[in-house]
């Protein structure tokens, strides 16, 4: 959470996307009774997760450890599907998870952003 002044702070919540919308509607009910305004500045990263892209704990460890320093080079979400036998789009989905979480940083075109 990022104090902005003494009324009004920032915060940043990152989780799948079923996990995102129920927070969403609790927010938007606690803003209906008047407990307090939310403003939503920016939505990235995560997509609906297709039920076979579906990852665990376990798989989300091991592509964590799989994905080399940052930058990195394009597709490298296919390369480290192939390295552990997993769908290309389970991994890109794990990555998601990964910078959402502040593991990994977004970047764009081989540039992390800040």
């Amino acid at each position: 959470m990022n104090h902005i002044n003494d009324r009004d702070c920032q915060i940043r919540v990152a989780g799948t996307h079923d996990v995102l919308d129920a927070f969403h509607k609790r927010l938007k009910q606690g803003q209906r009774q008047n407990h307090y305004l939310v403003t939503v500045q920016e939505k990235t990263g995560l997509f609906k997760q297709k039920t076979n892209s579906k990852i665990g704990i376990p798989e989300l460890e091991l592509i964590q450890k799989a994905l080399p320093s940052q930058p990195w080079p394009t597709g490298i979400h296919k390369t480290v599907a192939q390295q552990l036998g997993l769908s290309t789009s389970a991994v890109s989905y794990a990555i998601q998870v990964l910078i959402s979480r502040g593991v990994f940083s977004h970047q764009r075109n081989g540039v992390v952003e800040s």
